[in-house]
């Protein structure tokens, strides 16, 4: 009732403080990982920036961007967000929502490829050049080869060398005109040939 009111008599302050929109400058990844597994580790990542509190927010992912489908990023509350995720080979989507303590809000995805390379390097050319025996493979690759057989660790082999370190496809040995070179390849999957095979066998007298 009005005669049972309390007034007030000392003030309250309140304070309104604005803030700029949040936004998402970053995210990752963007290109095809590759793996030699059939689960290859992704780390999904998100950097924000302006906003209330200088690009610090809580980010959510999402494969769909579907309502309720949203997770928290394992790190985040930061200007930096992570998580990690384990996925087989194929395409793939994900989208990201992130909010501040001021209710801003912003939101990005991105796309990427996952590339499961279980394949061992093939030697796909093989000549003699001026002084020596150069072989060509598919990808980058080490060599090593043996003159008595497959039956080798590739540790035991003997290593080609490269004419340029910016090229790992061409691979260079020390020719030996009456030998037969037992050859193997890995890539930097440490895919290559089981200890009793070889990548290909060479025999330098059908080069000459």
């Amino acid at each position: 009732a009005e005669g049972e009111r309390n007034v007030n008599a000392q003030s309250y302050a309140l304070n309104l403080k604005g803030s700029m929109p949040l936004n998402i400058v970053k995210t990752s990844p963007n290109e095809t990982i590759y793996g030699s597994s059939d689960v290859v580790s992704v780390e999904l990542g998100v950097e924000t920036d302006d906003g209330a509190e200088e690009g610090k927010a809580t980010c959510y992912f999402s494969p769909t961007g579907n309502k309720d489908s949203w997770i928290a990023m394992f790190e985040t509350n930061s200007y930096l967000h992570k998580q990690s995720l384990d996925l087989v080979s194929g395409d793939y989507a994900y989208y990201f929502r992130c909010i501040d303590a001021g209710g801003n809000t912003a939101e990005a995805n991105t796309g990427f490829k996952v590339f499961v390379d279980k394949t061992e390097p093939r030697v796909t050319r093989a000549y003699k050049e001026t002084d020596a025996l150069k072989i060509v493979t598919d990808e980058d690759a080490q060599c090593v080869y043996s003159l008595s057989g497959c039956n080798y660790q590739f540790s035991d082999g003997k290593l080609f060398i490269y004419s340029n370190t910016d090229n790992l496809r061409n691979h260079y040995a020390e020719w030996r005109p009456t030998s037969t070179y037992f050859i193997k390849c890995k890539d930097k999957y440490e895919n290559q040939p089981s200890p009793n095979q070889c990548s290909i066998i060479i025999s330098a007298i059908k080069l000459n």
